[in-house]
């Protein structure tokens, strides 16, 4: 089994979701502890503090992106382009990028973190945040 599936699951049954295990796994691939993050980032599980709003793995992903990056530039551009992503893996399927909607597609939340997770640490390593390994 894949080393991020598994701390995933590790998260998922500890009973963090989707944007805080999103946080959280990209913390533990830089080396870095930030529990208040982490902690913030519950908010936007289950589509904005479970409103089933706006998916967690999107908003989460964005805050990841937001949290590495150092430009405005690079920042939206790197969020621009995960969103493109996330629209096309996501609205055929669900038709909105809404929690209420995405959930029961995709594969479920589980995997849908994890292809977040992978989307969005190959754009950071793509914008030079990380390298890539």
């Amino acid at each position: 089994m894949d080393l991020d599936l598994m701390k995933l699951l590790e998260y998922w049954n500890n009973g963090l979701r989707c944007a805080d295990i999103l946080v959280k796994l990209a913390l533990d691939f830089a080396g870095e502890e930030n529990d208040e993050l982490v902690r913030s980032a519950r908010g936007l599980n289950a589509g904005l503090g479970g409103s089933r709003g706006v998916c967690g793995s999107l908003t989460g992903c964005c805050l990841v992106i937001g949290y590495f990056t150092e430009t405005n530039d690079v920042l939206n551009g790197a969020v621009q382009e995960f969103v493109e992503w996330f629209n096309e893996k996501t609205v055929p399927l669900a038709g909105s990028v809404n929690c209420g909607d995405i959930i029961g597609t995709a594969g479920g939340c589980p995997r849908l973190v994890l292809d977040c997770y992978s989307k969005t640490m190959e754009i950071l390593s793509e914008t030079g945040v990380f390298d890539e390994d």
